[in-house]
């Protein structure tokens, strides 16, 4: 790693950790990953005109968060997998409970 991509690493990590403990007010299932991730893409370019995708602000949020021991953002895929996992236990659910029971008549 080059001396400038060190001190890349280090500014921006620096820039998360002070962005995260800046919006610890003691809520922290209120914490707002992706205004999170907006605000240190906007600070890393205001403060040393660095330019972040949204992944690589997201893994510099996730490090930050990490160590003040709070949640890390939800992965997009694997909330898209735990709900499509949830919408067919349900169906399943709902259709043993009709073989069971048989159908309802009102």
């Amino acid at each position: 790693m080059s001396i400038a991509s060190k001190r890349r690493h280090r500014r921006l990590r620096t820039i998360a950790k002070q962005l995260v403990s800046y919006s610890d007010n003691g809520a922290v299932s209120q914490i707002n990953h992706t205004d999170l991730a907006a605000r240190l893409t906007a600070l890393a370019f205001g403060h040393c005109q660095y330019r972040l995708t949204t992944t690589e602000a997201t893994q510099y949020l996730d490090a930050a968060l990490a160590e003040r021991g709070f949640p890390l953002t939800p992965e997009p895929d694997l909330v898209k997998a735990s709900r499509k996992a949830i919408r067919r236990d349900a169906t399943h659910t709902a259709i043993d409970m009709v073989v069971r029971r048989g159908p309802q008549t009102v």
